[in-house]
């Protein structure tokens, strides 16, 4: 095989790669060494190779580096696929985790904005209930404020005793009076003020005066009708008669 040949079939370039077979390098080399013309085209393809090596990082391993084999590459590229699986693995368990954080994060979005509006409704029924409370109270006191006795035109009838006086209080307009016997004779602790409506004291007493009550006022709703109150003295384990009658007054009119 001359020179010419050599380069048209292209066995001299995959020589120089080691990409040839025993027969063809056995070829390749006889033919470098009987044709100079085929040496120099080796060498210059060569020291191309070599500079192309260089320059892309590609030259062979420094003095006391061990050359690396296919296995070895394929013990790196072993490794570097385990780390990207673990890193791989790192970044979903994270996806899945964030995921979650997000949901959870929704949910409670949702919860809150739930509960959040569950007390505005409940706050603004709670303002109408009051609000109706409130007019319910001011109604009530208005009624209560009309039907109170206006206790400026109160009135006195002070009836004079032997010893002491006995006070009505009462309003025209009220079938309502105040019965004080605070500056009537004391009542010792057995004793009692029986009050009846006429003269006598037939049927039951409006009231009954102790010791005790003595220094209070006594509220006594007039019947329509009665035009007297009878206050008798008595113990409390007798029956009144007439011997025990302390005043007959007259109830007032209204006018």
């Amino acid at each position: 095989m001359d020179r010419e040949s050599l380069k048209k079939s292209g066995l001299l370039e995959q020589y120089i790669l080691g990409l040839t077979s025993r027969k063809e390098s056995l070829l390749v080399e006889r033919t470098i060494e009987e044709d100079p013309g085929a040496r120099e085209d080796y060498d210059k393809m060569r020291r191309e190779l070599d500079e192309y090596a260089v320059n892309n990082g590609l030259a062979t391993p420094l003095a006391g580096r061990e050359v690396r084999t296919s296995a070895d590459y394929e013990d790196l590229d072993h490794e570097m696929i385990l780390a990207m699986s673990e890193r791989n693995h790192t970044l979903n368990v994270w996806r899945y985790a964030l995921m979650a954080a997000c949901l959870l994060l929704l949910g409670l979005s949702g919860y809150l904005f739930r509960l959040s509006e569950t007390n505005r409704t409940e706050i603004v029924t709670e303002k109408a209930h009051h609000a109706q409370d409130n007019n319910a109270h001011q109604q009530a006191l208005k009624e209560m404020e009309g039907l109170a006795p206006d206790w400026s035109k109160m009135r006195t009838i002070k009836t004079p005793l032997d010893t002491g006086a006995i006070l009505l209080h009462y309003l025209n307009d009220q079938q309502l009076i105040l019965l004080d016997l605070s500056h009537a004779e004391l009542l010792t602790d057995h004793e009692a003020y029986f009050v009846f409506f006429g003269k006598d004291d037939d049927g039951e007493p409006v009231t009954i005066v102790p010791a005790a009550g003595q220094f209070g006022l006594h509220p006594i709703t007039m019947p329509d009708g009665a035009e007297n109150l009878s206050v008798f003295r008595r113990k409390t384990d007798t029956i009144p008669g007439e011997e025990e009658l302390v005043v007959a007054m007259s109830l007032p009119v209204s006018e």
